[in-house]
């Protein structure tokens, strides 16, 4: 998609436009889990896609989406 069409470069401009990728790998059972459930509604045991779990994460962020990666960091969210 054309940078103008996203509102990103005026004629004349020299921006540049970069896209960052974050994979994340949440192991949800087993001895060390890097996520756990602290909350769900209802009707969550119920649906096929499990809508309603929220989680909180402990996620290393990656270099690439292969799982046995080198790991960057460690972030922390819900």
């Amino acid at each position: 998609m054309a940078k103008t069409k996203l509102g990103l470069k005026q004629p004349g401009d020299e921006e540049t436009l970069t896209h960052l990728h974050f994979y994340f790998h949440d192991i949800v059972s087993g001895r060390h889990p890097t996520a756990i459930r602290v909350a769900e509604a209802q009707t969550t045991s119920s649906s096929p896609t499990s809508f309603g779990i929220r989680f909180a994460r402990g996620c290393a962020q990656a270099r690439t989406h292969a799982f046995n990666t080198t790991s960057l960091d460690l972030l922390w969210s819900t």
